[in-house]
């Protein structure tokens, strides 16, 4: 979004998102985010767009129930970044991911998710914990089982 304002609006911006995930009811994360979503159409189509594309995504945390330093971190890519990083490095050292070396068959899917389980399991000891977790993962796991229970089966 910062990409399509002018950099003197760059400051409101980061305040009214700070302001918009910081807000504890959900109900009141939407109207900031309709709010926010007006403002940008006054300054950039685009910008009011890319908001939008990102929608209730934004909101996901206020959905789930979740708050103060959980939320933070679940708000932010950068854990399953760091994860998605530590396996690429990994995986950098696999020579030869078609083919078994002794045998020349094609290697199973199964096996390529093995080795991805492996790197991020060696990577464990040097992981931290997540912020807040430990009193919020209750209050996480049932909302996302009660979402879960109410699909109906394809």
């Amino acid at each position: 979004i910062k990409d399509y304002i002018p950099e003197t609006n760059h400051g409101q911006l980061w305040r009214r998102m700070k302001k918009m995930m910081g807000l504890n009811n959900q109900a009141a994360a939407e109207k900031e985010f309709q709010s926010l979503a007006n403002w940008l159409s006054t300054i950039s189509h685009d910008a009011e767009k890319s908001l939008n594309e990102a929608g209730a995504e934004l909101l996901t945390v206020h959905a789930l129930g979740l708050t103060g330093a959980f939320r933070g971190s679940m708000s932010s890519t950068n854990i399953i970044e760091s994860l998605i990083g530590v396996v690429k490095g990994k995986a950098k050292n696999v020579k030869n991911w078609n083919y078994h070396p002794t045998t020349s068959s094609r290697v199973k899917r199964d096996k390529a998710l093995r080795w991805a389980a492996t790197s991020i399991q060696t990577h464990r000891p040097k992981m931290r914990r997540v912020y807040g977790g430990k009193e919020q993962m209750n209050v996480l796991v049932n909302k996302l089982n009660m979402i879960d229970s109410m699909k109906i089966p394809a």
